[in-house]
């Protein structure tokens, strides 16, 4: 039963890690978007 537990808390643990790791990934992303938009202006 200990073992399951275990097992469990890994689990959550790099689910957690997958989360926060995506969401760093996504905010890259839209950085990244919103750059490329901002160089798509003409410069006045």
């Amino acid at each position: 039963m200990k073992q399951q537990h275990v097992i469990h808390h890994v689990c959550a643990s790099v689910l957690v890690f997958a989360l926060a790791k995506g969401n760093d990934f996504m905010r890259t992303q839209d950085l990244r978007i919103s750059r490329d938009r901002r160089a798509d202006k003409p410069a006045d």
